[in-house]
């Protein structure tokens, strides 16, 4: 069966496949909900997602490779196969460049120059043919393969004051052009904002019914990148999500993409500010799920009070905690708690001494399953170049690994593919951890009848042996 499975993976490991169902989510009465293509409810949504952000970007922002994929930075054509192969169904990738200088990949060059009248207002998009083809074909490969991609439009919030010409001079300094850049955004009737209104629209218009979006972003960390006000940030994700919501067939799902104050330490506001106050402000209606970016950084969910700890920041120690909370205060909102980024760096684990047995991801994966966060997606899975100097790249996939498997792992066990609750038997409240339901409290996971362990079983006092049988799988649990 191994051999079939590891043919079957080679042999879909460089196309686009037909005949999957492909998931989109819509949020009813503050729960996700998996849709198929067909616009069948399938059930809740429940599992691990991925961010691969700079698929397009790899390709030059074109339907067609541009390069010959290498393994160790494959194509979304490899990727996508091999990723549902392996149980993954939501990815997070940014649809539109991250730069508007003029320059290499800008905004201008791929999706179009834009005309403005006298008075600031839009008279021509000019979005290129070329750039609409790009971003069909990676949602055709997505909707081939059964996943489905979590769309941001605006990737990097400055790009648009760039393209525009409202993020300085040329010869301004960085400080000053993002000063500049700022103002803009955070006036309604420049030309930044009547841009970033207009391809929006267009945005959701001309992908209203293509089942390959799974759900939107409406910004990318908004408030983090530009230090804007929180009235002006709040103002800006709800224009560009209303136009999400009036624009797109399917009504899904759509997320803020981390627009809250960072988390910062020493801490800038209490947890309960932010629950109660900050919250509500950065994911107003129709945002329909509440998003956080989680890192190590972050100091209510890891334990980094301080950057001077003689311990390094970890997960192990508040995370559960940390996610209780959100789990309440997202539940009070009516709206679903979404983790969209999360991981530790290759130093991170290096200065924890957790690069093997990834104890601090296995306890925020846990933590993630026990509090029922029903998606979460890993930063960053085949990110290229950049990522990898940074140490959060990620892959591990035939016939290439940079050197992560352990973290491959943790992403697809138990606590993050999260099976459907084991029962419980004899009135023990110990379960399997296994993803079969089966009736003994073992914490190993279930076997098949060519593989037949010893397992200890407790009730009290007494040690018993058991015949378990479930779901085709033989299990023989003897006394030890």
């Amino acid at each position: 069966m191994q051999r079939r499975g590891v043919r079957a993976l080679n042999s879909m490991s460089s196309t686009c496949f037909a005949g999957a169902v492909m998931p989109y989510i819509k949020v009813i009465n503050g729960v996700m909900q998996e849709f198929n293509a067909a616009g069948v409810n399938t059930g809740k949504v429940s599992g691990i997602g991925l961010n691969s952000h700079a698929y397009l970007e790899r390709r030059n922002w074109s339907k067609a490779p541009q390069f010959t994929p290498s393994d160790k930075n494959p194509d979304y054509t490899t990727d996508l196969p091999y990723l549902a192969a392996n149980g993954f169904k939501y990815i997070q990738v940014m649809v539109a460049p991250f730069s508007g200088k003029p320059g290499n990949l800008n905004w201008g060059a791929i999706v179009g120059q834009p005309k403005f009248a006298d008075d600031n207002s839009l008279s021509a998009l000019n979005i290129r043919p070329e750039y609409w083809d790009a971003v069909k074909a990676l949602l055709d490969c997505a909707l081939a393969n059964g996943i489905g991609i979590i769309a941001c439009p605006f990737w990097n919030p400055y790009a648009v004051p760039q393209l525009v010409g409202e993020a300085g001079a040329t010869d301004a300094t960085k400080d000053e052009q993002a000063a500049a850049a700022r103002v803009a955004l955070t006036n309604p009737q420049s030309k930044t904002r009547r841009y970033m209104r207009a391809f929006a629209q267009a945005f959701a218009q001309r992908y209203s019914n293509h089942a390959g979006i799974a759900a939107w972003m409406a910004a990318q960390e908004l408030k983090d990148v530009t230090e804007i006000d929180l009235t002006a940030t709040r103002e800006i994700i709800q224009e560009t999500a209303q136009l999400l919501r009036d624009n797109d067939g399917l009504a899904r799902m759509i997320s803020s993409g981390n627009a809250g104050i960072a988390h910062t330490s020493p801490r800038q506001g209490s947890l309960q500010q932010y629950v109660t106050e900050t919250l509500p402000l950065m994911n107003p209606d129709p945002v329909d799920c509440i998003c956080e970016n989680l890192f190590p950084g972050n100091e209510y969910v890891s334990s980094a009070l301080d950057n001077s700890a003689d311990l390094p920041a970890d997960f192990v120690s508040s995370s559960l905690a940390y996610l209780q909370v959100m789990q309440r205060a997202t539940k009070d909102l009516g709206k679903p708690y979404y983790l969209g980024s999360f991981c530790l760096s290759k130093k991170q684990e290096l200065a924890l001494q957790d690069t093997e047995r990834q104890d601090n991801l296995h306890a925020l994966l846990s933590a993630i399953r026990r509090t029922g966060v029903q998606l979460a997606c890993y930063w960053d899975w085949n990110g290229g170049k950049s990522m990898e100097d940074d140490g959060l790249n990620l892959v591990e996939a035939p016939p290439y690994s940079n050197g992560r498997k352990a973290v491959w792992d943790a992403l697809r066990g138990d606590d993050a593919i999260r099976p459907v609750p084991p029962k419980p038997c004899f009135g023990v409240k110990k379960t399997c951890n296994s993803s079969l339901a089966c009736s003994s409290p073992c914490r190993r996971p279930c076997v098949t009848r060519a593989r037949i362990f010893r397992c200890r079983i407790v009730s009290g006092n007494r040690l018993f042996p058991r015949w378990s049988a479930g779901a085709g799988l033989l299990l023989r649990i003897r006394r030890t």
